[in-house]
């Protein structure tokens, strides 16, 4: 009988598993600090408008 013949590790499909997930974690990383700044964004311009709603000319000395 012939022993089955063992194969090589395969070190290329390891590095693209590799480079997958460091692309994953880099695009996640990217995505959620996009959504923190839109998060932050919105924040900003509710605390605006609110206080423009209440005393519109306060801010046109900022703003020139």
């Amino acid at each position: 009988m012939a022993r089955p013949v063992k194969e090589k590790f395969d070190v290329t499909r390891l590095r693209f598993v590799l480079l997958g997930l460091l692309v994953g974690l880099m695009s996640g990383t990217v995505v959620s600090a996009f959504r923190y700044c839109i998060e932050v964004g919105l924040r900003y311009s509710r605390l605006v408008y609110g206080h423009l709603r209440i005393a519109p000319f306060v801010w046109w000395q900022w703003a020139l």
